[in-house]
This record gives C-alpha cells, structure tokens and sequence, in this order.
C-alpha cells in the first residue's frame, strides 16, 4: 500500500473509535445507492445519518464535491482532516472560505492521538423513506457481517 492510503486508513480508524465512544452505531467504507463509497456513514441516537468523510488534505474543490455527492443520502455531513485549512488561504474561518453550501458541512479535526468537533453540522432534511431504507441497509449490513464473523458462536 502507499503512504497516502496507509494514513487516510488510519484516520478513517481513529474517527470510527471516536464516533464508538460517542455511543453512535457506524459502518466503514459503505457504498451508498448511487455507487459511491462514504468513508463513515452513522446512525445517531435519533435515527439521523450523518456521513463523515476523511481527506488527508483539504480542497475547495473536493469539499464541493463531497457536499455534491453526499448530503442526499445524509442529515448531516462532516469532513474529518488533519488539518481543516485549504493552503492556498490566509483566512482560517471555515464560514467565509467555502461556498455557502458549504457552510452546511460539520468540521472535524483529526491529530496524532485526538478527535475534535470544531465545528457542527447543519441540519439537511432528506426524504423520510429514503433515511428509513438506509438505516434499515445499514444495519442489515452489520447483521450479516457479525454473522459472518469467526467470533460469532
């Protein structure tokens, strides 16, 4: 494996543990409807999926996308980094740099050994068919992979 996809496998690791001792049932790597894959998609307490994407650096461009291609299958979309800065700025507010679409987008930053919300998610409504189905998929999904699972007696 190379470097970039070794560390964007650790930081998809080290969100995943957070989000576990937030007490938030969430599935790596799962492949939505249309075909993409979401690095974390969770369910929340409240029945709300939120989609978590990790990037090892952060551009405009594919923040823009990632909002494109993600914020109908979810409530709420984060984007996790080790450092939530495009390079190319001098200004660090994450509200005046992005697109106002963007502003929607949760902010969550990833270093050596801590997680930490910097900044929430707005709410996105989706249609309520379409968040039942994903979280009744996503939860069969984790019922047959604990099936499938060597530890299972």
């Amino acid at each position: 494996m190379s470097l970039p996809v070794e560390f964007h496998t650790e930081l998809v690791h080290q969100l995943h543990s957070w989000l576990r001792d937030r007490a938030l049932f969430a599935r790596c790597e799962y492949r939505l409807p249309h075909g993409r894959i979401a690095d974390i998609i969770a369910i929340e307490n409240n029945g709300e999926l939120s989609i978590f994407e990790v990037k090892t650096t952060v551009k405009d461009s594919l923040l823009a996308s990632a909002y494109e291609k993600y914020s109908p299958y979810c409530h709420r979309l984060y984007i996790a980094a080790p450092d939530l800065q495009p390079h190319h700025t001098i200004d660090h507010n994450p509200y005046t740099i992005f697109p106002p679409k963007d502003r929607q987008t949760g902010w969550i930053l990833l270093s050596d050994n801590s997680t930490a919300l910097i900044k929430a998610a707005s709410y996105h409504h989706i249609p309520a068919r379409r968040a039942y189905a994903l979280r009744e998929a996503i939860l069969s999904d984790q019922t047959l992979a604990n099936l499938n699972s060597p530890l299972t007696p």
